[in-house]
């Protein structure tokens, strides 16, 4: 009765076909089926109603069983609660080409012996983890063409499938990324165990899209597993996709701020300053010559004066500024020298925490040596300044003397 233009099919039209094994109404513009129209076909075993239905009634397959179902190829957006309770002996079952959104995790359960199912170009976004656990007897599932983004754990999702022979989820809304990470090592699994074929893409930032399972597994190195614990006690695993970058710290020093060369340069930059400052002089030219010949000799002595002061504060300036430069540099150079010598006598992985005990003990022989001998040159010092001449009662005299 496919490809007809039949609007409506009134109840009891298959009445007296009691019988009848197949059926078939597609393609025709019926839109809508009554309740009980199949009542008296108990011995139905294939029917197909494609028709641009938009819904279906609940009690349609009420004391029917079917082998192959299909209702592919309508408008139907959800199935009515218990649709498929009683269908028990359903081996095939079409629901491709539709508009569902969503599936009932219950609508499945009594399709224990379903071995195929069409899923496929639809609009379902996900598949819930319980809507395949009854059906231990599918080989095949089409889920391709959908807006499926992904599934999080596909081992709990067809954990009671161990009969399937393919899966096929293309043209859904998988992104090549650690969200798709457990479904490309699942796909590995079961074809290298079970010589099961699943097919998926995936699309890349740029919209390219390409076969999830062709992609090396090198690509999901930077994926890890993040269990989050929600409010109900359950555990739900995503992935993220970590790009970490690698800032190494081997070998790096932390000195003291008056260690640092910045620090070193920021003190020369200001000695230079200083010294510039007071050697360096601006010179002005004095716009008449008769300004210079007016001078009188109390105004040029007093600018000797002036000058000598000046040479001699320059002078003083530039001592203490040159004594501030070398001091810094000394303890800059003493101090990276000694930190020089703490870092090659670091901890050995062989020896103590302060290195060997030969060194150390000729380490405070020499520091011992080297006191000793201070104290003695510090000793002959003090002699020498106790045995220096006192003046005598004469040689005061003649100070005196000289003085006066």
């Amino acid at each position: 009765m496919d490809g007809n233009k039949l609007e409506s099919l009134p109840v009891g039209i298959f009445k007296i076909l009691k019988t009848l094994a197949k059926l078939s109404i597609a393609e025709n513009p019926i839109k809508s089926i009554e309740v009980g129209i199949f009542d008296n076909n108990l011995q139905l075993q294939e029917m197909e109603v494609s028709t641009r239905l938009p819904s279906l009634p609940g009690q349609l397959l009420e004391d029917m069983k079917p082998t192959m179902l299909h209702f592919g190829s309508n408008l139907l957006q959800k199935l009515p609660d218990g649709f498929f309770k009683e269908q028990t002996r359903l081996l095939t079952l079409y629901l491709d080409y539709n508009s569902l959104t969503d599936l009932d995790p219950d609508l499945f359960t009594s399709l224990t012996k379903l071995e195929v199912l069409y899923l496929d170009y639809n609009s379902l976004t996900d598949l819930d983890p319980d809507l395949l656990t009854s059906l231990t007897k599918l080989e095949v599932l089409y889920a391709d063409a959908n807006k499926i983004v992904s599934i999080p754990d596909p081992e709990l999702l067809f954990k009671y499938n161990n009969k399937m022979l393919v899966y096929n989820l293309q043209e859904n809304s998988m992104i090549c990324d650690c969200s798709a990470k457990n479904v490309y090592f699942f796909a590995k699994r079961v074809l290298a165990e079970n010589n099961c074929i699943l097919t998926a893409d995936c699309s890349h930032v740029s919209g390219r899209k390409t076969s999830l399972c062709g992609l090396e597994k090198s690509f999901f190195d930077g994926c890890v597993d993040v269990t989050n614990n929600n409010t109900s006690s359950e555990s739900t695993t995503t992935l993220i996709h970590i790009e970490e970058e690698h800032e190494s710290e081997t070998g790096r020093k932390h000195c003291p701020l008056w260690l640092n060369d910045e620090y070193v340069l920021f003190v020369l930059m200001i000695t230079k300053t200083i010294i510039s400052k007071f050697l360096c002089k601006d010179e002005t030219h004095d716009t008449t010559s008769a300004d210079i010949t007016t001078e009188t000799t109390d105004e040029t002595a007093e600018h000797e004066e002036e000058n000598e002061s000046e040479t001699g504060f320059t002078a003083t300036a530039t001592f203490a500024a040159a004594g501030a430069v070398a001091s810094t540099l000394a303890v800059y150079g003493l101090s990276k020298t000694m930190l020089k010598r703490i870092n090659t006598s670091s901890v050995s992985p062989h020896k103590g925490f302060g290195g060997d005990n030969s060194d150390r003990e000729d380490t405070l022989n020499k520091n011992k040596s080297t006191t000793n001998t201070a104290i003695n040159g510090a000793d002959k010092e003090k002699k020498s300044n106790n045995q220096m001449s006192i003046p005598m009662d004469d040689d005061v005299s003649n100070i005196g003397l000289f003085v006066n």
